[in-house]
């Protein structure tokens, strides 16, 4: 598949909604610097809220989240890292006073793979005891069937995640689920570390403070048996607790309570099934009450997980009665799809 960085806004028709940005992907602008410009001209918007499905890091506990980053080039990397200092330093001029919503959740909370098989089929695997899901890969396999997707064809999109040993956590959909939880039920979320300040480390870089005056701030991290070594000439955002609170990036961040992913992988596999219910009337609901929803996606990118949120949001329109505004919200989220239809056909 065609390996895509997109930035698309959906026009919902709500003049009064809200707008959402959702950020699932390193800001990778080196060649597209318009796409940037129409991301920074949107987050001072008054009624915006900014969604990261990515979770921030502390200096001491290794690398940080993919969309943090680009570990195949400095330049390029360090170039990232700027621009998400540029898109905090934006959105803190934001007259709402909403929050930053991390929507990802850690890798320990993830305890569902989806398993993507040679001969095209999904299964969905316990992370815990490796055991298969029956009844969700089910789900699975009728979603892949509804959504006009043949084994043929996964055979095809599989190799989008082959450096993940074709395995994926489906992390966009959590994080586009999170979206409406935000929305829907505030209670599934805490205010994480009340203010937090990003800013830039380099491997060259050591503290000045007394107790490890000299030392080197950034130091290899062991976690499950893999080390992590700082990479010299690689620039590296961490979050901290700010000296003071008002300073022109540091913003308050909501995420998800801990043991909340049983009602989220819940709502997931409702908005896959092939009926309709309760969640795919919310994901309806949720987008005619926005104004925009805007979404930086990088389909195909070692991993599936954006393409599928998107055919995710389509399912949520079928079995149902559909009004005019329905109808207008679907066909933009079915002209982003048609790419990679018009691809899985040649």
């Amino acid at each position: 598949m065609n390996k895509t960085i997109s930035y698309d806004t959906i026009n919902c028709g709500n003049e009064t909604g809200e707008n959402s940005i959702d950020l699932a992907s390193a800001l990778l602008f080196d060649e597209m610097p318009e796409m940037m410009e129409e991301i920074m001209s949107k987050l001072s918007k008054p009624n915006t809220t900014l969604y990261l499905p990515a979770m921030p890091s502390k200096i001491d506990t290794g690398d940080v989240a993919s969309n943090f980053r680009y570990k195949h080039d400095a330049k390029i990397n360090n170039n990232v890292v700027q621009r998400w200092l540029d898109v905090f330093k934006e959105y803190k001029k934001n007259t709402s006073g909403n929050p930053v919503v991390i929507t990802s959740v850690g890798r320990n909370d993830r305890y569902m793979t989806f398993k993507l098989l040679e001969d095209g089929e999904i299964n969905v695997v316990n992370n815990n005891d490796n055991t298969v899901y029956v009844h969700e890969s089910g789900i699975m396999q009728k979603f892949l069937e509804v959504s006009n997707i043949t084994e043929e064809h996964m055979k095809k999109i599989r190799m989008s995640s082959k450096g993940a040993r074709f395995n994926t956590y489906m992390a966009d959909m959590i994080g586009f689920t999170n979206m409406m939880n935000w929305k829907y039920h505030r209670g599934m979320f805490i205010e994480y570390n009340t203010f937090m300040e990003p800013y830039t480390v380099t491997p060259e870089c050591k503290y000045h403070r007394q107790e490890a005056n000299g030392q080197l701030m950034l130091k290899p991290v062991t976690i499950n048996g893999k080390e992590w070594i700082p990479k010299p000439g690689f620039n590296y955002m961490y979050f901290k607790k700010p000296s003071y609170k008002n300073t022109c990036v540091s913003q308050h961040f909501h995420t998800l309570q801990s043991g909340s992913m049983v009602k989220v992988y819940g709502q997931i596999f409702e908005a896959l099934n092939d009926e309709d219910n309760g969640v795919k009337a919310m994901i309806r609901d949720y987008l005619k009450e926005m104004n925009t929803y805007s979404r930086l996606s990088d389909f195909w990118v070692n991993d599936i997980d954006d393409a599928f949120t998107i055919l995710m949001i389509i399912n949520a329109y079928r079995y149902a009665e559909l009004d005019e505004n329905d109808m207008m919200i679907l066909e933009q989220f079915e002209s982003i799809a048609k790419v990679w239809y018009d691809e899985l056909s040649e």
